[in-house]
């Protein structure tokens, strides 16, 4: 998410005051993971890098806030080329023909919601052209894509929510109505849709694509579920969710009991998380992590395959 003039600091003060008007912060509310996955930069700035996705041949696509632009890394220490120039790129999908999908106007127009200057755009794979798919979004924080074509965009801001995009291109404004909805993640069976949610209380829902009703799918402790300012999600092969902690510059894995744990620290401004996809040297078993200080980090083996 981008807040230009201090809005995401002015969050991160908000989150200061709360704690300091409450009880004293207990230490080490969340537990590290039993495991502490290796460390490496794949891929580096200059940038401040909002979303990151495998494209249908396995190299990495990086939305670029800094610099307006959606990039590609075609290979672990490559630098990333750029492929377009878009206005304040948010979430990134790809559909069926190996095209991209990114959210455009992830900034601070979106609490001006007469203004309505968010949308989505696709990006020809091949030649790198631009064309509109919907506008009117809240936000397009996060995007998901679902096998039948609909597409779910977020905003992160208080009243915001999850737009759905049918496949028609016709837009269903505020279709999930979970305040400060962030990162995206779809199930196997596409029957939910998963949403961190970066406002207090953080937590991930779970939200029905049947009927667009959310419920708690797994809470956070205090103080991390005020301090943590969640961000990016993304599912596992095994149906692992990996969740950014911006704030924290923390990863937190939640398995099967849905209980949260510190999968990695020390990545500051953590905004977007994927996992890789075999054939251009991005280990399908690694989860990446795309940062506000430019750079792609690769948490080895720390998505082993499984059944969905």
């Amino acid at each position: 998410m981008r807040l230009r003039g201090g809005g995401r600091a002015a969050i991160a003060a908000a989150c200061t005051i709360t704690l300091a008007s409450g009880a004293a912060p207990a230490s080490g509310a969340l537990p590290a993971c039993p495991d502490r996955p290796v460390q490496r930069t794949v891929v580096g700035g200059p940038g401040q890098y909002e979303a990151v996705l495998p494209d249908a041949q396995g190299r990495l696509l990086i939305s670029d806030l800094r610099g307006g632009r959606v990039l590609r890394a075609d290979a672990p220490g490559a630098a990333a080329t750029p492929l377009a120039r878009v206005s304040d790129p948010g979430g990134l999908a790809v559909d069926d023909a190996g095209d991209i999908l990114v959210g455009t106007g992830n900034g601070p127009t979106a609490l001006v919601p007469r203004w309505r200057l968010a949308g989505l755009l696709r990006i020809d794979a091949g030649t790198g052209a631009t064309t509109r798919v919907a506008r009117g979004l809240m936000m397009a924080n996060g995007v998901a894509r679902a096998a039948d074509g609909t597409v779910y965009a977020s905003s992160s801001f208080p009243g915001g929510g999850v737009d759905r995009i049918r496949p028609d291109g016709t837009v269903d404004r505020r279709w999930n109505r979970t305040d400060g909805a962030n990162g995206l993640a779809l199930s196997a069976d596409g029957s939910a849709l998963y949403a961190a949610v970066m406002l207090p209380p953080a937590r991930v829902v779970r939200i029905d694509t049947a009927t667009g009703q959310a419920t708690t799918f797994a809470r956070v402790p205090f103080p991390e579920n005020v301090t943590g300012l969640l961000d990016g999600l993304a599912r596992g092969a095994d149906g692992t969710l990996y969740v950014n902690a911006f704030l924290a510059g923390q990863v937190w894995r939640i398995g099967a009991d849905r209980t949260p744990c510190v999968l990695a620290r020390g990545l500051a401004g953590a905004a977007g998380i994927t996992i890789g996809a075999d054939g251009a040297g991005f280990s399908a078993t690694s989860v990446y992590v795309a940062t506000w200080g430019g750079r792609v980090v690769e948490l080895v083996d720390a998505a082993p395959a499984g059944p969905a």
